[in-house]
C-alpha cells in the first residue's frame, strides 16, 4: 500500500509541481539543462513523498539531491536498452552488446546506491511521524504549494498554525519519551534480546550473535526503538556476572537472567527480592525445587526455550501461584519500571 501511494504521490507531485519549478532556471548549455531537469523531478518527487517516507521507514536520505539525478539517469538508460535488447536479441553479437550495457548500467546503479549508504551522515534515522503529525505535514505542505503557485497570503496563516501545532505534538511526544522507563524482552526468533529503556537512552542485553548482527537490529528490533524516540544506544549495564547468567539492578529493580544450565544440586539463594527472572536457552529445563522458596515476583521464558519446556513451567508456575510469561505464545513482555 505505501509504495503503491508514493509512487501516485510522486507523479503528482512531479505533474503539478515539476514545470513551476523547472521555470524558474532556464540554462543554454544541454548538459545543464538535462541536469536541472533531472534535479527537478528528484525534488518533486521527494518533497511530496517525504512524510509518506518517513511514516513508513523512520529515516530520509540527505544525498538525494546529489543521488537522485545519477540514480534516475541510470535507471532510465536501463531501462531503454533493455527494451532494445528485447526487441533486438535475435540479432548476433548486437544482443550480446546490449545485454552487456544492460549489466553495466543496473550495476553502476547498485554500486552508486550502495556506496552512498557508506557516506558520513548518509540517512537520519530513527525518524518517527504519527498519523495525526503526517495529515498535519501534508496540510503544511499542501499549503506551501498552493503559496508557491499563487503567491497569496491567505495560504500563509494556516500553514503557519499546522507548523505550530506540528511543533506542539513533536515537543509533547519528546517530553513524554524524556519520562519514560520500559523493560522488553523481545519475541525473537532464536535470540535473546531485552531493552532498557530510560527516557530515549536504550541498553540493549542480547546474546553475542544479536550484538554483532546489526541487520537483525535493523529488522526486528530498530522500528520498535524508533517509535520509543531512542536517541542513543548502549550495550552495557552495569552487571554480575555469574556462571549461569547475569544479575543486576534497574531502576530500583533486580533482574537475574539465567541462561546457561545449573551445575547439578545447585541450589540459588537470594535475601531480596528478584523483581524479574528471566529463564532462556533451554537452562532449567525443569523447574528446581529451590524455586518455592526462591523470592520472586516475576518469571519470563523468552523464545529461545522450546515448547515442551515452557509448557512445563508454565504449569509448574500456575499449580503454585507464580506469575509466569511466556514470550513465545502471548509476544514480548513490557513492563513499565
Amino acid at each position: 500500500m505505501s509504495d503503491g501511494l508514493s509512487s501516485y504521490l510522486s507523479v503528482a507531485g512531479i505533474l503539478y509541481l515539476y514545470p513551476r519549478l523547472h521555470w524558474l532556471w532556464q540554462p543554454v548549455n544541454p548538459l545543464w539543462a538535462e541536469l536541472w531537469s533531472l534535479s527537478c523531478g528528484a525534488v518533486t518527487a521527494q518533497v511530496v513523498t517525504y512524510p509518506l517516507a518517513v511514516y513508513y521507514f523512520h529515516q530520509f536520505p540527505t544525498y538525494f539531491l546529489l543521488v537522485n539525478p545519477l540514480v534516475l539517469g541510470l535507471s532510465s538508460l536501463g531501462l531503454i536498452v533493455g527494451m532494445l535488447y528485447l526487441l533486438l536479441s535475435f540479432v548476433p553479437v548486437l544482443n550480446d552488446f546490449l545485454l552487456y550495457c544492460l549489466k553495466l548500467s543496473f550495476g553502476l546503479l547498485n554500486q552508486l546506491v550502495f556506496r552512498t549508504e557508506t557516506w558520513p551522515g548518509a540517512r537520519w534515522n530513527r525518524l518517527i511521524v504519527t498519523d495525526l503529525q503526517l495529515v498535519l505535514l501534508y496540510g503544511i505542505l499542501t499549503l506551501l504549494l498552493l503559496l508557491f503557485a499563487n503567491r497569496r497570503k491567505i495560504y500563509l496563516w494556516p500553514c503557519i498554525a499546522l507548523a505550530f501545532v506540528f511543533a506542539s505534538t513533536k515537543l509533547y511526544a519528546y517530553q513524554q519519551q524524556r519520562k519514560q522507563h520500559w523493560l522488553v524482552v523481545h519475541h525473537l526468533k532464536k535470540h535473546t534480546a531485552v531493552s532498557f529503556i530510560q527516557g530515549r537512552r536504550l541498553h540493549l542485553l542480547a546474546d553475542s550473535l544479536l550484538y554483532t548482527d546489526r541487520r537483525m537490529q535493523e529488522l526486528h528490533l530498530e522500528q520498535f526503538w524508533t517509535a520509543q524516540g531512542i536517541h542513543q544506544t548502549h550495550h552495557t549495564l552495569v552487571q554480575t556476572l555469574t556462571p549461569f547468567g547475569q544479575a543486576l539492578c534497574w531502576q530500583g529493580k533486580r533482574v537475574l537472567l539465567i541462561r546457561h544450565p545449573l551445575p547439578r544440586r545447585t541450589i540459588l539463594h537470594s535475601q531480596q527480592i528478584i523483581d524479574l527472572l528471566l529463564i532462556s536457552n533451554n537452562a532449567l529445563r525443569y523447574p528446581p525445587d529451590w524455586l518455592s522458596e526462591f523470592p520472586v515476583r516475576q518469571i519470563v521464558l523468552d523464545v529461545t526455550n522450546s515448547r515442551s519446556v515452557a509448557e512445563r513451567w508454565r504449569t509448574f508456575c500456575t499449580d503454585r501461584n507464580i506469575t509466569c510469561y511466556d514470550v513465545r505464545t502471548r509476544g514480548a513482555f513490557v513492563a513499565s519500571w
